[in-house]
């Protein structure tokens, strides 16, 4: 896009937001559907960032958001043990991702229990 605005100076922005999200810089590109190249220059501040990824890094903030809550839901203030990986599964989120929203919602609830599939005898 011609007129397409770019915003500079905001890579350590990017970089918490992928931090926040608990996913590498790959996994970043892949959910924004760029190349990875592309991520590492907006990451590094060696490009600008087109404006409209922004819409898109809030879109994968509240779904991580809603997720957290989710398991609060389930959990309902009691415990809850809930499976994480150790890599990755086509039907959920990055592994990363996925242990940072169970992390969150731990910290909420200490009664979450993360076990890996192995484990969980139930």
């Amino acid at each position: 896009m011609a007129d397409q605005k770019y915003d500079f100076g905001r890579g350590g922005r990017m970089l918490v937001s992928r931090a926040y999200l608990g996913l590498q810089r790959d996994e970043m590109a892949a959910a924004l559907r760029v190349s990875p190249s592309s991520y590492q220059r907006w990451e590094n501040g060696q490009g600008g960032i087109p404006q409209g990824v922004w819409t898109e890094v809030e879109k994968l903030t509240e779904a991580f958001d809603q997720r957290v809550n989710d398991l609060l839901e389930q959990a309902g203030g009691g415990a809850l043990k809930v499976r994480i990986w150790r890599g990755k599964k086509p039907d959920a989120p990055f592994p990363g991702m996925w242990h940072r929203i169970v992390s969150e919602a731990m910290r909420e609830n200490p009664q979450i229990e993360p076990v890996f599939p192995e484990d969980d005898k139930e």
